[in-house]
């Protein structure tokens, strides 16, 4: 954790265009999913990652949270057949469930 997160705030009050105040937001966003993936790494040795859910139809935070992943060594997993929306969460619940069984 660090300077990211203060970076947006320190754009908006210094003024700057708004296309770098979003990218920095997004940026942001992505270190902190990284972050939180160390600290759960860290603790539970897990080193694949799925990313899902309708706040990943967002390309760009796709795209910057993929990278900073992969580039602390996660196995990084996205949708490719069903829809990365709410949409699909009845498939992950029978995923889960088929484990169970």
């Amino acid at each position: 954790m660090g300077a990211n997160y203060f970076r947006v705030v320190e754009d908006l009050t210094k003024k700057k265009k708004k296309e770098r105040i979003a990218y920095n937001f997004h940026y942001t966003l992505a270190c902190i999913i990284k972050d939180i993936c160390v600290k759960i790494r860290e603790n539970y040795k897990l080193n694949k990652v799925v990313l899902s859910g309708g706040v990943f139809q967002n390309r760009l935070l796709l795209n910057l949270a993929t990278r900073l992943l992969k580039k602390v060594d996660f196995a990084v997993y996205t949708h490719r057949r069903f829809s990365c929306s709410d949409a699909s969460i009845s498939i992950g619940q029978v995923v889960a469930a088929s484990r169970r069984i």
